[in-house]
């Protein structure tokens, strides 16, 4: 019977074609990720929206970043996995990276189910479980929620390809293992990094990747012009 707010209340993570809908699924209180050895079974997240709250530091504060891929999979049964979260992560945080267009799985078979993942507010916390969830045993049960994530799904190529190793296996050489990295746990900054070395080649060099022929940077494309 409450209604929360998109991005204020719920912060919704793009789990791909698989998502489970969680739609009359009843919540229960999954526990404390600071406390792995209370946490529920999957089994019996099984069907349900599991509410997880953030451990703790040595100083009481939260600790709010989570690695979302290994919740899941340790509740891969649930229809829906629900963080409370959103209350201390960083300001501006959720605009920046959870906001914006959100990259997921291309194609992934229906065989391939995934629980919908989202992050939520002490708020929406409170009103989904129907008490405090700090207060509450692993394990609880909650409200019934109704709601559904659904994303658009847009075809975009991608340049970021920095080398392919071709494997000795004849047996495996057609198969891919994509190992990728990102630089925003070093925090976040508004201005252009227009000095970066990087920035600069993207942006100047060559701005379609490998679609662009190989050419040295000039004395024009040094002033930050298109060569």
């Amino acid at each position: 019977g409450t209604r929360f707010d998109l991005w204020r209340d719920v912060a919704p993570r793009d789990q791909g074609n698989g998502t489970r809908s969680f739609d009359g699924a009843q919540v229960v209180y999954g526990g404390n990720l600071g406390d792995p050895a209370t946490l529920i079974s999957n089994n019996a997240a099984a069907g349900k929206v599991v509410l997880l709250t953030l451990a703790r530091d040595a100083s009481g504060n939260r600790q709010w970043s989570v690695v979302r891929s290994q919740i899941t999979n340790r509740f891969s049964n649930a229809s829906g996995i629900a963080v409370a979260q959103i209350d201390y992560a960083p300001a501006g945080y959720i605009d920046q990276v959870y906001r914006p267009a959100q990259v997921g799985v291309v194609g992934q078979t229906e065989d391939a189910q995934r629980p919908a993942y989202f992050y939520v507010s002490n708020r929406a916390a409170r009103a989904m479980l129907g008490a405090d969830p700090d207060a509450a045993t692993p394990g609880a049960s909650g409200r019934t929620v109704g709601g559904t994530i659904v994303y658009r799904t847009t075809r975009a190529p991608g340049r970021n390809v920095i080398a392919i190793v071709p494997g000795n296996d004849p047996a495996l050489r057609g198969q891919y293992v994509a190992i990728g990295a990102h630089n925003d746990h070093v925090g976040f900054r508004r201005g252009a990094l227009d000095r970066d070395s990087v920035y600069a080649f993207n942006r100047v060099a060559r701005q379609q990747g490998a679609d662009d022929p190989v050419r040295p940077a000039t004395a024009r494309s040094g002033r930050g012009s298109a060569p």
